[in-house]
């Protein structure tokens, strides 16, 4: 008999009787598939978290629960700025810009412009300033779209925000 017969014999009797797979095998078998699926529950935890993420910084951008994003304006309450003004005069002229730094302490809900208190709704919140910078505040411009409406457009991070004229003060930050 040759070394190859005897291989051939050897696995022939493997594959009709095949020696039972011990408690360590089962183990290690039961082991792997219990870190392949804490890995793909770790990964599919941290993909919602990234998109999670991503839809609140979008929100956060947008405003809220805003019907038109910011950096949108209905075509009906569109005004032509043609100009950068100077100052905050006491009647504003529709259409033209004026620098203006927003309040933000407690979120965007109220502004003081034209002398005249305008309010935005719902309140909205804003990314954190940058920072070393004074977060209380966002620079930009303030326009005067209608006689009881104003836009305020931020000179850095996207932000655009309409408000509506207020009929009497707005209550204390809370």
């Amino acid at each position: 008999m040759s070394e190859e017969d005897d291989i051939r014999r050897g696995l022939r009797t493997l594959a009709a009787d095949p020696p039972p797979v011990g408690q360590l095998a089962a183990a290690a078998v039961r082991r792997a598939r219990t870190a392949r699926t804490w890995q793909r529950g770790v990964l599919v935890t941290a993909a919602l978290v990234v998109v999670a993420g991503g839809v609140a910084t979008v929100g956060a951008w947008r405003g809220g629960d805003q019907d038109t994003p910011l950096g949108v304006t209905p075509p009906s309450a569109v005004a032509t700025v043609t100009q950068l003004a100077t100052g905050d005069p006491a009647t504003p002229d529709i259409g033209t810009a004026y620098p203006y730094q927003l309040f933000v302490h407690c979120g965007i809900r109220y502004a003081r412009f034209a002398d005249r208190w305008w309010e935005t709704t719902p309140q909205q919140w804003v990314p954190p300033g940058p920072p070393g910078g004074d977060r209380n505040y966002v620079p930009g411009t303030m326009t005067l779209i209608r006689a009881d409406r104003a836009q305020f457009r931020s000179t850095g991070p996207p932000l655009q925000v309409d408000f509506w004229l207020m009929a009497g003060d707005p209550p204390l930050c809370q």
